[in-house]
């Protein structure tokens, strides 16, 4: 897997602009008090807190002028709580604001008027995040995927960077893969194994759906846009699940009452289906964000710089992203 989240990731400039996501719910159908409680929600085990430090440090090699830095930070999630710490911000820097994206990744902005050559700019946050590992449902014979689609889940039903679900070969093998199959958790079930049957995972490139599937090799991003793209084909809504040195995915169903759910799975890693027992912090949930400095859906939202104006030799940027102990 690329690592985003290097605690010093070095990005060079080649031009004036860088780039370097509740209670249980019972079944009320018969008065009957011996009827078991039949749980379709997830529900949270064990927790774990962490504190890490994110944020972005910027030397100018010539005069830089108009700079604007941004970066992903930890949001809350439904099993995930983040608090802010601390702020650790350089003289130099107008301005510090946080901004959302489409409810999928929360961003550091750092204002910049001006850096000499040599100087240093700085912008470092400190949060507690609160996790929690994911228990899957018992009973999931009635959870189904969405219909109607609402809008808001529209977009994991579609293609998007990397993952191509609408390649023919991903569309022939979800299909041939799923038609004998009744329930739709059941089918998210069937990619699962088939992604991780067909997929050896072995840190590489960037590779997409298509490529991983044809290699039969992959990173856990490879392995994770597989299983997307077929449960999209499959039409079950996926999406990428973005947390330090490592990401999976989640896939979305309903119960009889149309309250939805994401489910996650460790696709790459140790079996886990519906449930997810590790706890990482969260960086993003989605793998189609729109930025406003940039063009076209990004897969992950990463370090982007831009400037009105900057003076060889180019600044170098180093993204911040560490554990912190007390």
């Amino acid at each position: 897997m690329r690592h985003f989240f290097c605690a010093a990731l070095i990005v060079s400039l080649a031009s004036v602009i860088a780039s370097a996501q509740s209670p249980s719910l019972q079944d009320d159908s018969t008065d009957d008090e011996t009827t078991p409680e039949v749980k379709y929600n997830v529900e949270f085990g064990r927790e774990l807190t962490n504190k890490i430090r994110v944020g972005v440090r910027v030397t100018a090699g010539g005069p830089c002028r108009g700079m604007i830095i941004s970066l992903p930070v930890p949001k809350d999630w439904p099993e995930q709580q983040v608090k802010m710490i601390e702020e650790d911000v350089s003289n130099n820097v107008r301005k510090l604001e946080y901004r959302e994206l489409e409810n999928s990744v929360k961003q550091l902005v750092a204002i910049i008027p001006r850096l000499d050559a040599g100087e240093e700019a700085y912008a470092l946050v400190t949060y507690e995040v609160r996790g929690h590992a994911i228990i899957g449902p018992d009973d999931t014979k009635n959870l189904v995927a969405p219909k109607p689609v609402p809008k808001e889940l529209s977009k994991f039903l579609k293609a998007s960077p990397q993952i191509e679900s609408r390649n023919r070969t991903i569309q022939t093998e979800t299909k041939q893969l799923v038609k004998d199959i009744e329930t739709e958790w059941e089918k998210a079930s069937a990619i699962y194994e088939f992604v991780r049957s067909k997929v050896t995972y072995r840190e590489s490139e960037l590779k997409g759906a298509v490529e991983s599937l044809k290699d039969g090799v992959a990173d856990c991003e490879g392995m994770t846009s597989l299983f997307i793209a077929m449960c999209r084909a499959a039409n079950i809504p996926a999406r990428m699940v973005w947390v330090t040195d490592h990401c999976y995915p989640e896939f979305y169903l309903e119960d009889e009452q149309k309250n939805g759910q994401w489910y996650p799975c460790q696709v790459a890693g140790t079996h886990s289906f519906g449930s997810m027992p590790d706890i990482r912090p969260i960086l993003q949930k989605g793998d189609n964000i729109r930025i406003p400095e940039k063009r076209g859906g990004q897969r992950y939202a990463a370090l982007h710089l831009k400037a009105k104006a900057v003076k060889k030799p180019n600044p170098k940027v180093v993204e911040v992203m560490e554990f912190v102990t007390d």
